[in-house]
């Protein structure tokens, strides 16, 4: 079972590369059920698989939350 390795408000990227979109940022409406896993708005087209912005915050969190558990192992 995938997990989920980074989370914003209406988005999750799971640990097999599928990028769920629950509410698009875009239009802010909440996706349309079947259309969640595909990571695209089933309203506006909007596709978080495209987003860089979004690709650059997920990146910039994972390796603060591994830099984070580095350092705790390190100090223990």
């Amino acid at each position: 079972m995938a997990e989920t390795i980074y989370s914003e408000p209406g988005i999750e990227v799971l640990d097999n590369d599928k990028i769920l979109l629950i509410r698009c940022p875009k239009c802010h409406r909440e996706n349309w059920a079947l259309e969640v896993i595909s990571g695209r708005c089933a309203w506006c087209g909007y596709n978080a698989h495209e987003d860089k912005e979004l690709k650059n915050r997920m990146f910039f969190q994972i390796m603060k939350n591994n830099r984070d558990v580095l350092n705790r192992l390190k100090d223990s």
